[in-house]
């Protein structure tokens, strides 16, 4: 939805547009390093290559208040024209209503995004204090039922040749190579335990009884 009304936008007004995809990208995260997209975006920004820039919400561009006093700060000085919504009449940041205008819209934004964060984290702890798993697929050894961990018995008999075979000073290889010899395979149907996956049991806080 934002690049199609992006582009609409672009072409009411006669510009070239060019779409910048983030795909996984968050403007939730903390820094830019995790954002090359919008890093990249910024650099052509100051090069005065891009003189308008079109989301949907300005949340879109960050909903942290340090990236986004940057990305802010880097469209004033280089007077670049900023459009969210339907609306082809862009935001004059040199303009000092419509950048207070901005400013409170971004500061929303930036409480939105806090308030939501907080309530999420706030239901997993409570889901982790009644025992319920939080998602994705549990530790090798263990199986859900009602969205709890159970023992896998099938598996958490190796877990268990893992870590006594470790305790043992058995090396990895030497793990990896008895297990294969016995035929266990990995979660996902694969004959053979890679080195990582071997250690990643045996730093799995689960297996000690905590998370």
């Amino acid at each position: 939805n934002q690049r199609e009304k992006g582009i609409k936008i672009a072409e009411q007004t006669n510009l070239t547009y060019q779409v910048w995809n983030e795909g996984v990208g968050s403007s939730s995260n903390d820094d830019l390093e995790s954002r090359p997209v919008i890093t990249q975006l910024m650099s052509e920004v100051r090069e005065g290559k891009v003189k308008h820039i079109y989301v949907e919400y300005t949340d879109r561009l960050s909903r942290n208040q340090k990236t986004w006093g940057f990305i802010r700060y880097n469209l004033q000085i280089n007077n670049v024209k900023l459009y969210t919504g339907n609306n082809p009449i862009p935001m004059d940041l040199s303009s000092d209503m419509d950048n207070l205008l901005l400013g409170i819209m971004s500061e929303f934004a930036i409480f939105d995004n806090n308030v939501r964060t907080s309530r999420l984290n706030t239901g997993k702890f409570n889901r982790i204090k009644l025992g319920y798993w939080m998602g994705g697929p549990p530790p090798y050894g263990y199986k859900l039922e009602d969205k709890k961990l159970v023992l896998n018995e099938d598996e958490s008999k190796w877990v268990k040749t893992i870590y006594e075979m470790y305790s043992n000073r058995n090396s990895i290889e030497q793990i990896r190579k008895h297990l294969m010899m016995n035929g266990v395979i990995t979660r996902r149907g694969n004959p053979t335990f890679t080195h990582r996956a071997i250690e990643k049991i045996l730093e799995n806080t689960h297996y000690s009884g905590y998370y």
